[in-house]
Protein backbone atom coordinates (compact mmCIF):
# COMPACT_ATOMS: atom_id res chain seq x y z
CA UNK A 1 0.00 0.00 0.00
CA UNK A 2 1.14 3.52 -0.85
CA UNK A 3 0.36 6.94 0.62
CA UNK A 4 0.33 9.88 -1.78
CA UNK A 5 2.03 13.01 -0.41
CA UNK A 6 0.71 16.21 -2.00
CA UNK A 7 3.18 18.89 -0.98
CA UNK A 8 4.33 21.99 -2.81
CA UNK A 9 7.55 22.20 -4.79
CA UNK A 10 7.78 25.95 -5.28
CA UNK A 11 10.73 26.48 -2.93
CA UNK A 12 13.24 24.64 -0.75
CA UNK A 13 11.00 24.83 2.35
CA UNK A 14 8.10 23.10 0.60
CA UNK A 15 10.35 20.42 -0.91
CA UNK A 16 12.08 19.88 2.43
CA UNK A 17 8.72 19.39 4.15
CA UNK A 18 7.60 16.85 1.54
CA UNK A 19 10.88 14.96 1.81
CA UNK A 20 10.64 14.85 5.62
CA UNK A 21 7.14 13.40 5.40
CA UNK A 22 8.33 10.92 2.79
CA UNK A 23 11.22 9.82 5.02
CA UNK A 24 8.95 9.57 8.07
CA UNK A 25 6.56 7.27 6.20
CA UNK A 26 9.43 5.14 4.86
CA UNK A 27 10.86 4.82 8.38
CA UNK A 28 7.38 3.72 9.54
CA UNK A 29 7.31 0.95 6.94
CA UNK A 30 4.82 2.69 4.66
CA UNK A 31 5.49 3.24 0.94
CA UNK A 32 5.18 6.96 0.11
CA UNK A 33 4.80 8.71 -3.23
CA UNK A 34 6.11 12.27 -3.37
CA UNK A 35 6.15 13.74 -6.87
CA UNK A 36 9.37 15.67 -6.48
CA UNK A 37 10.62 14.70 -9.95
CA UNK A 38 7.33 14.96 -11.89
CA UNK A 39 7.61 18.14 -13.91
CA UNK A 40 6.39 17.47 -17.44
CA UNK A 41 3.15 16.26 -19.06
CA UNK A 42 4.32 12.64 -19.35
CA UNK A 43 5.30 12.59 -15.67
CA UNK A 44 1.97 14.15 -14.78
CA UNK A 45 -0.01 11.50 -16.63
CA UNK A 46 2.10 8.49 -15.76
CA UNK A 47 3.03 9.36 -12.19
CA UNK A 48 0.59 11.78 -10.59
CA UNK A 49 -2.71 10.44 -11.93
CA UNK A 50 -1.61 6.81 -11.72
CA UNK A 51 -0.44 7.13 -8.13
CA UNK A 52 -3.52 9.10 -7.08
CA UNK A 53 -5.68 6.29 -8.42
CA UNK A 54 -3.56 3.59 -6.71
CA UNK A 55 -2.99 5.20 -3.31
CA UNK A 56 -4.60 3.87 -0.14
CA UNK A 57 -3.88 7.03 1.85
CA UNK A 58 -3.50 10.73 1.05
CA UNK A 59 -1.71 13.56 2.84
CA UNK A 60 -1.97 17.13 1.49
CA UNK A 61 0.24 19.89 2.89
CA UNK A 62 -0.69 23.37 1.69
CA UNK A 63 1.87 26.07 2.36
CA UNK A 64 1.01 29.76 2.37
CA UNK A 65 2.19 31.54 -0.77
CA UNK A 66 2.26 35.12 -1.95
CA UNK A 67 0.50 36.31 -5.10
CA UNK A 68 -2.71 35.38 -6.90
CA UNK A 69 -2.86 31.84 -5.53
CA UNK A 70 -2.39 31.71 -1.77
CA UNK A 71 -1.81 27.93 -1.91
CA UNK A 72 -0.73 25.44 -4.59
CA UNK A 73 -3.25 25.09 -7.40
CA UNK A 74 -1.86 21.60 -8.12
CA UNK A 75 -2.43 20.37 -4.58
CA UNK A 76 -5.96 21.74 -4.57
CA UNK A 77 -6.57 19.78 -7.79
CA UNK A 78 -5.11 16.62 -6.23
CA UNK A 79 -7.44 17.08 -3.25
CA UNK A 80 -10.35 17.37 -5.70
CA UNK A 81 -9.30 14.15 -7.48
CA UNK A 82 -9.05 12.28 -4.16
CA UNK A 83 -12.45 13.66 -3.15
CA UNK A 84 -13.91 12.35 -6.40
CA UNK A 85 -12.32 8.93 -5.87
CA UNK A 86 -13.74 8.84 -2.33
CA UNK A 87 -17.15 9.90 -3.64
CA UNK A 88 -16.93 7.07 -6.19
CA UNK A 89 -16.61 4.57 -3.35
CA UNK A 90 -12.85 4.17 -2.95
CA UNK A 91 -11.87 4.26 0.73
CA UNK A 92 -8.90 6.60 0.97
CA UNK A 93 -8.03 7.92 4.45
CA UNK A 94 -6.97 11.53 3.98
CA UNK A 95 -5.31 14.28 5.95
CA UNK A 96 -5.26 17.87 4.65
CA UNK A 97 -3.06 20.38 6.49
CA UNK A 98 -2.90 24.15 5.95
CA UNK A 99 -0.07 26.44 6.94
CA UNK A 100 -1.40 29.02 9.39
CA UNK A 101 -2.58 32.08 7.46
CA UNK A 102 -3.14 30.25 4.16
CA UNK A 103 -6.55 30.76 2.61
CA UNK A 104 -8.81 27.80 1.96
CA UNK A 105 -9.19 27.38 -1.79
CA UNK A 106 -10.70 25.03 -4.33
CA UNK A 107 -12.94 22.23 -3.16
CA UNK A 108 -11.58 22.49 0.39
CA UNK A 109 -13.11 25.95 0.72
CA UNK A 110 -16.57 24.46 0.33
CA UNK A 111 -16.20 21.04 1.95
CA UNK A 112 -13.94 21.40 5.01
CA UNK A 113 -14.62 23.59 7.98
CA UNK A 114 -11.46 24.58 9.82
CA UNK A 115 -8.87 22.20 8.32
CA UNK A 116 -5.94 21.51 10.68
CA UNK A 117 -3.22 24.17 10.56
CA UNK A 118 0.54 24.05 11.07
CA UNK A 119 3.30 26.58 11.72
CA UNK A 120 6.39 24.45 11.00
CA UNK A 121 7.64 21.22 9.44
CA UNK A 122 7.90 19.72 12.92
CA UNK A 123 4.24 20.46 13.49
CA UNK A 124 3.35 18.81 10.15
CA UNK A 125 5.12 15.64 11.26
CA UNK A 126 3.45 15.82 14.67
CA UNK A 127 -0.02 16.07 13.12
CA UNK A 128 0.76 13.16 10.79
CA UNK A 129 1.94 11.10 13.76
CA UNK A 130 -1.26 11.96 15.68
CA UNK A 131 -3.37 10.86 12.72
CA UNK A 132 -1.01 8.00 11.82
CA UNK A 133 -2.77 5.35 13.87
CA UNK A 134 -5.99 6.00 12.00
CA UNK A 135 -4.25 6.17 8.60
CA UNK A 136 -2.21 3.05 9.26
CA UNK A 137 -5.10 0.99 10.64
CA UNK A 138 -7.38 1.92 7.72
CA UNK A 139 -4.62 1.13 5.22
CA UNK A 140 -3.91 -2.21 6.87
CA UNK A 141 -7.63 -3.01 6.95
CA UNK A 142 -7.93 -2.03 3.28
CA UNK A 143 -4.94 -4.26 2.42
CA UNK A 144 -6.51 -7.23 4.22
CA UNK A 145 -9.84 -6.66 2.47
CA UNK A 146 -8.06 -6.53 -0.92
CA UNK A 147 -6.25 -9.79 -0.21
CA UNK A 148 -9.46 -11.63 0.71
CA UNK A 149 -11.34 -10.13 -2.23
CA UNK A 150 -13.76 -7.71 -0.58
CA UNK A 151 -12.47 -4.68 -2.54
Amino acid sequence: PMIFIACGQLNKNEISCGLRVQNYLKDSGITPFFAEAANDLDSLNSHIFENLSKCVGFIAILHKREGNHNTSVWINQEVAIISYLRYSGKRIPSLVLYEKGAENAGLIKYTMANPPEFNSEDEVLSKIRMNGILLTSEILLFTVYCRIGIF
